[in-house]
């Protein structure tokens, strides 16, 4: 069974997503800071981390992914979600929020709005792309 972290202010989406993944036979953490996220991440270990960039109580999800950039190789993947849009100029090109996730190492960004399953998909892609690299 993998484990999943989720990261996410907006309980309701945090529960939506939860239960996709719980769907798909996942055990889920969910907490709402960054905070909260490191302490789980020194407690237990996790097949995926799933981050808001952005939170309004706490630190976001730049804290969690610098916390995996420096456990290396035995760092789960990461997906990166965020609702900021940024300029407009970054609308038409990319979004500089998950451009910053990418560079500490987000194995994959999403912006919000999107279908929980959308979110499922991604992280099964993410395992199986890791099963065939181990």
């Amino acid at each position: 069974m993998k484990r999943v972290l989720i990261m996410e202010d907006n309980t309701a989406l945090a529960l939506e997503w939860k239960s996709a993944f719980e769907l798909n036979h996942a055990a889920v953490t969910v907490c709402s800071n960054g905070e909260e996220g490191l302490a789980f991440l020194e407690k237990y270990t996790f097949d995926l981390v799933i981050t808001d960039m952005f939170v309004n109580e706490g630190s976001g999800g730049l804290h969690i992914l610098l916390k995996l950039f420096k456990m290396g190789q035995s760092a789960p993947p990461a997906i990166a979600v965020t609702g900021a849009r940024g300029t407009l100029a970054a609308l038409k090109e990319r979004n500089m929020f998950l451009e910053q996730a990418r560079r500490l190492g987000a194995t994959g960004h999403i912006l919000k709005p999107f279908p929980a399953a959308e979110l499922v998909i991604m992280a099964q892609n993410l395992w199986a792309k890791q099963a065939l690299e181990d």
